[in-house]
C-alpha cells in the first residue's frame, strides 16, 4: 500500500472533508437542541464557537503539521517557521503518536480499540494546542519585558474563558475527523 502524503489533492481532500464533516455534526447537535426544546440562544454561540474552532484547527492547526510541506503550515505563510521546532523535534515521524495520537493495540480486543478511538487521538490536539500556549506565553512575556506593560494577567483571563474551551472543542472535533478520515482513506487506497 503507497500512502500519498505530499501531493496537494491529499490535503484539499483532508481540508473539505474535514470541514463538511464538523459543519454536519454541529448542525445536527444543534437541530437535537432544538427539536428537545433546549435554549437555542444559550447554545448557539457555543456551537458557532466550535465551529469555528474546527474551522481554525483544519486551515492552521491540524495533525500534518508534522510535514514540511503540509497544507497547514502553507496556510501559516511567513509564519510557517513557528512550527519548525515542532515538526524536527516533538512530531518527528508522521502519523506519530504526538501529532495524530495513538493507534489502537488489536490485542486488547473490542473495549480497548473504543478507548484508543475515542481517546487516543487526543494526545497530538493537546500537544499542539501545548506548543502554542507556550509560544505565546514566551512572547507575552518578552513583549511584557521590553515594553513594561504587564499583560500576563489579561494572558490568564484568556485562557481560562469560556470562549476559549468552545474553540478548542471544535479543535478537539476536527482532530477527530482528520484522523479518522486519514485512516478511512487509507484503507481504501
Amino acid at each position: 500500500m503507497s500512502i500519498k502524503v505530499n501531493k496537494p489533492e491529499d490535503f484539499q481532500f483532508h481540508v473539505r472533508a474535514t470541514t463538511w464533516i464538523a459543519d454536519i455534526v454541529l448542525l445536527a447537535v444543534l437541530a437535537i437542541i432544538a427539536i428537545l426544546g433546549g435554549g437555542l440562544g444559550t447554545w448557539t454561540p457555543r456551537l458557532l464557537l466550535s465551529l469555528l474552532g474546527a474551522h481554525l484547527a483544519t486551515a492552521y492547526c491540524n495533525p500534518d503539521l508534522d510535514l514540511y510541506h503540509s497544507g497547514a503550515r502553507r496556510n501559516w505563510s511567513i509564519l510557517g517557521w513557528v512550527w519548525e521546532p515542532y515538526r524536527r523535534l516533538i512530531a518527528k515521524k508522521h502519523r506519530g503518536i504526538l501529532s495524530h495520537g495513538i493507534k489502537s493495540p488489536k490485542r486488547f480486543g473490542v473495549y480497548s480499540t473504543v478507548a484508543f478511538n475515542l481517546f487516543g487521538w487526543m494526545i497530538g490536539t493537546f500537544v499542539r494546542i501545548a506548543y502554542l500556549v507556550v509560544l505565546v506565553s514566551l512572547l507575552g512575556l518578552a513583549f511584557s519585558w521590553i515594553t513594561g506593560i504587564d499583560i500576563v494577567p489579561w494572558m490568564s483571563k484568556v485562557g481560562l474563558s469560556e470562549f476559549a474551551l468552545w474553540l478548542f472543542v471544535g479543535t478537539l472535533l476536527s482532530d477527530f475527523i482528520h484522523v479518522r478520515v486519514v485512516d478511512v482513506y487509507l484503507s481504501r487506497t
